[in-house]
């Protein structure tokens, strides 16, 4: 409903949201495209989509940037991860 009125919906999800990526195998020979990729795991995001590396007081923040799937939407997802306050380990 958002983007018919041609508007962007920005939102928090869930730390343990099912996001995925675009799938990147082999089509096929019957049968529909798989859409779904492998689940992200937030520990484990690929180099490529660091966008920014910030040190403050000792803290490193890694803030990465990515088009996601999720089953309940029918287009991507334009992702941004990043730590917050709460998720440092002490």
């Amino acid at each position: 409903m958002v983007r018919q009125c041609q508007l962007h919906l920005i939102s928090k999800l869930r730390y343990d949201a099912a996001l995925f990526l675009t799938y990147a195998g082999l089509k096929p020979k019957r049968g529909p495209t798989t859409r779904l990729g492998e689940k992200v795991d937030v520990c484990k995001i690929p180099e490529a989509y660091l966008k920014e590396t910030k040190v403050e007081d000792g803290f490193e923040t890694r803030i990465y940037q990515m088009q996601l799937l999720h089953r309940e939407f029918d287009d991507p997802l334009n992702v941004v991860i990043y730590p917050g306050k709460d998720a440092i380990d002490y």
